[in-house]
């Protein structure tokens, strides 16, 4: 078996407890990525190359909600049916860990994991739940999402290859999604690759994008030392 995924527990002394969980991917004994549970989302961290570096950040300083490899959304709006025919607008923030312009923050927590191999790659399939906070009827915040994430893993000689396929689904009521200030998938390069660093940002034509550039591309393709090399 060329893959290997496990929740990584550590045994911890007598009275200590984990708050969270951290599952690992290891390809042939080499840790290749971890999948991680926070507080407010479930999130890709770390995640290495081939040779060992660690490409990704998780909760830089300037910016905590950029967890590594994630995903969310800054407008969720629930439609909730109300007296008299009309319907009630829950709104929220999956985004953001705070209250974010008058949106209450999310959670987007893991409720099963599942793990294969097939065709020489490595298959994470996760249902996640989009909850509320805490509020008045809903003690454990009302669940707004149903995702199912679907995590395809390749690694070369060259390169780990990591392909993400999310479907979202309404849980008990209509929902509306607005714009997201970045990106509903997002990455956070680790710090030494960011553009102050030497990094570079290139979109699918080759053309530079700059630091404050909202980029229009295909997709992008971010250039930057780590390790000993370029990666």
């Amino acid at each position: 078996m060329a893959f290997r995924f496990d929740a990584g527990d550590i045994a911890l002394p007598p009275g200590a407890w984990a708050r969270t969980h951290r599952r690992y991917l290891r390809h042939h004994d080499r840790l290749v990525l971890g999948l991680t549970q926070g507080d407010y989302r479930n999130y890709a961290f770390p995640l290495f190359t081939p040779a060992g570096h660690l490409v990704t950040s998780e909760a830089p300083a300037d910016h905590p909600h950029h967890q590594s490899v994630w995903i969310g959304a800054d407008h969720v709006h629930a439609l909730v049916p109300a007296s008299e025919g009309r319907a009630e607008e829950y709104t929220y923030n999956f985004y953001i860990n705070d209250v974010f312009q008058g949106r209450a923050p999310g959670r987007i927590i893991e409720r099963e994991c599942s793990f294969e191999q097939r065709d020489g790659g490595a298959i994470i399939r996760q249902q996640l739940d989009w909850r509320g906070p805490v509020e008045w009827g809903a003690p454990a915040g009302r669940t707004v999402l149903n995702e199912t994430r679907t995590l395809l893993v390749t690694v070369t000689q060259d390169a780990t290859a990591l392909r993400i396929r999310s479907t979202l689904r309404c849980a008990e009521w209509p929902v509306r999604l607005g714009p997201t200030r970045h990106a509903y998938v997002n990455a956070r390069v680790s710090e030494s690759m960011t553009m102050v660093a030497g990094g570079r940002a290139l979109d699918e034509r080759g053309e530079a994008i700059g630091a404050t550039q909202i980029p229009t591309a295909e997709w992008i393709d971010y250039l930057g030392p780590v390790g000993a090399g370029r990666e």
